[in-house]
C-alpha cells in the first residue's frame, strides 16, 4: 500500500494520509448529523467494512447493508477526497438504500439503471438540499425532480445508439430542456454513450442533444453493489431485505425527528432542512376544509368515540372522550411515495401536508406514507410538523394499506386527504368517513369520494 506523508502536526506528531483520510471521514459523519440527521442516521445503522480492491472510494451492499470503503483509494487523491467530498459520498450512498434502488432495478440494464439513479441522486443532494456538486460528478438540470425510473425511461430510448452527425436530427423529437413523454420509444431520448475505462474507478458518461451540446460526468464504478446480487434473490429474500430496510428507514426517520424537536428548545435547526425541501404550500387549507369543521360542533352535544378519554384510558379503561377534552379537526394524510410520483410531485405534496398542519388550528393529523404497502405513520399536532422529513417508497401504487393501516390504528378521521396521481389499486369497499383525493395526474375519477385536482385549488 502507497502511504503518503503529509505535514499535519498533532503533539509534535506526523500523520500519515491514511490517518487524515480515517479523521475526515469521522468529522464527514458528524458534519451531516448537523446537517441532515435523517440521512446520519442511516449511514450510522450501516454495517462498516474496508475493502481496498473496491474500484471505488466507496460502495453500499443494500442486500447485506454494509458500507465498503476503499482507504488506499482516497489517500492516492487525499486532495480530492475533502470533509466536504466525503461527506457528499456518505450521503449520495445512504441514499442509495433510501430509495432501494438495488431492490428497484429490476431486469433493467444494469449499467444505464447506475447512471439514472446517480443522476436521481445528485439532484436530489444539490437541488433539494443545496450541496455543491462535487467535481465531475454527473448532473443534468432536464431532470431535476424526475425519479430513477424515469431518468430510465428516457434515456433508455437511445442507449447504445450513437448521435447523428450535427445538423440531422431526427424527426419529433422534443426541444432541449423538455423531457420526452413516457412511452414514446427509440429516438425520442438524448443519446447517452458510456465509457468503461479499464482501472479507472469511474464510469465517463456523455449525454448529447440533438442540438449537439453535450452533459459529461462521472460515475462511480461499483457504488451499487446490491444491483447484481438482488436481480438472483428470491421474491422471499428480497421481502425481508425490503423489510430491514424499512426498519432502518423507520429508525432513521424517528431519532431525526427527535433531534429536530430536542434542536427548537433553544438550537437552530441546520442549513440544510430535509430530503425534500419543502416549499410554501399554495392552497387554502382552511377553506377547502371548511366543511369538516361542522363534525366538530357536532361532537360539541355528547361524546364521540373517534378518540378515547385520556382520563378512562389512565384508568385502564376505553371510553369515549367529551369534545371539551379533545376538540379537534382529525385529519388522515396519505402521501402516495410510488414509482409514479417524481420527486418535485413529492415535494407539492409534502408542502402540502404542512399547509394542512402547521396552518390550520385545532387539528391532529396522521401521515401516512405508502406505495405498494405503508411504510411509515406519524401523528402530529398543529404546528409540529417538522421541516425534514424521510421519504419512503417508490414501489408500486395501491392505497389499500392506508385504508388497512388506519383500521390497525383504530384512528377515525373526520377526513382522509389523498394526495396521488390516482394510478392506483383502490380497496373494494368505502370507509365510513370522507375521502378527498388530490390528484396531480391526469386521471380524475375514483370509485368513492371526491376528487380535485391540484391545480384547480391554488390560490
Amino acid at each position: 500500500m502507497c502511504v503518503v506523508d503529509i505535514k499535519i502536526y498533532r503533539h509534535g506528531m506526523t500523520k500519515t494520509a491514511e490517518e487524515t483520510i480515517l479523521d475526515r471521514l469521522k468529522i464527514a459523519e458528524m458534519n451531516i448529523r448537523d446537517a441532515c440527521s435523517f440521512l446520519y442516521w442511516i449511514i450510522f445503522q450501516l454495517k462498516r467494512c474496508r475493502d481496498d480492491a473496491l474500484p471505488a472510494p466507496m460502495g453500499v451492499d443494500e442486500s447485506t447493508l454494509t458500507l465498503y470503503y476503499n482507504i488506499t483509494f482516497m489517500e492516492h487523491f487525499i486532495n480530492d477526497f475533502t470533509v466536504d467530498a466525503i461527506a457528499y459520498i456518505y450521503m449520495h450512498e445512504a441514499l442509495h438504500v433510501a430509495n432501494r434502488h438495488g431492490i428497484r432495478r429490476g431486469n433493467r440494464n444494469p449499467e444505464l439503471w447506475n447512471i439514472a439513479c446517480d443522476i436521481a441522486i445528485n439532484s436530489q443532494l444539490t437541488d433539494y438540499l443545496g450541496l455543491p456538486l462535487p467535481k465531475n460528478a454527473l448532473y443534468v438540470p432536464d431532470f431535476k425532480g424526475l425519479s430513477a425510473e424515469e431518468i430510465y425511461e428516457i434515456l433508455s430510448s437511445n442507449y447504445g445508439q450513437k448521435p447523428p452527425p450535427p445538423g440531422r436530427p431526427p424527426k419529433g423529437r422534443p426541444p432541449k430542456g423538455q423531457p420526452p413523454k413516457k412511452g414514446k420509444g427509440r429516438g425520442h431520448g438524448p443519446w447517452v454513450e458510456y465509457t468503461d475505462i479499464p482501472d479507472d474507478p469511474d464510469i465517463e458518461v456523455k449525454i448529447t442533444y440533438e442540438d449537439g451540446t453535450t452533459i459529461e460526468g462521472r460515475i462511480p464504478k461499483k457504488d451499487l453493489i446490491a444491483s447484481d446480487k438482488t436481480k438472483k434473490l428470491t421474491e422471499g429474500e428480497k421481502k425481508l431485505i425490503e423489510d430491514y430496510i424499512k426498519h432502518v428507514i423507520q429508525r432513521a426517520k424517528t431519532e431525526a425527528e427527535k433531534e429536530y424537536r430536542e434542536r427548537r428548545k433553544g438550537v437552530a435547526p441546520g442549513n440544510i432542512e430535509g430530503l425534500i425541501k419543502l416549499t410554501e404550500p399554495e392552497v387554502d387549507w382552511r377553506s377547502e376544509l371548511s366543511e369538516y369543521f361542522h363534525l366538530i360542533k357536532a361532537r360539541a352535544a355528547g361524546y364521540t368515540w373517534s378518540y378515547p378519554s385520556r382520563r378512562a384510558l389512565s384508568a385502564g379503561t376505553y371510553m369515549p372522550a367529551r369534545v371539551g377534552e379533545k376538540e379537534v379537526l382529525r385529519v388522515a394524510i396519505a402521501i402516495d411515495t410510488s414509482g409514479s410520483i417524481s420527486d418535485a410531485e413529492l415535494q407539492t405534496f409534502l408542502s402540502e401536508t404542512l399547509g394542512i398542519i402547521n396552518d390550520i388550528p385545532d387539528t391532529v393529523a396522521l401521515v401516512i406514507q405508502t406505495d405498494a404497502i405503508a411504510h411509515t405513520w406519524q401523528e402530529y399536532r398543529y404546528g409540529d410538523f417538522p421541516p425534514e422529513l424521510a421519504i419512503t417508497g417508490r414501489g408500486g401504487s395501491n392505497t389499500i394499506p392506508t385504508f388497512e393501516k388506519i383500521e390497525e390504528l383504530e384512528w377515525m378521521p373526520d377526513v382522509l386527504v389523498y394526495f396521488t396521481d390516482l394510478e392506483v389499486d383502490f380497496p373494494d369497499t368505502e370507509p365510513d368517513y370522507p375521502v378527498l383525493w388530490i390528484t396531480i395526474g391526469q386521471k380524475t375519477t375514483a370509485p368513492f369520494g371526491e376528487v380535485r385536482k391540484y391545480r384547480s385549488l391554488i390560490r
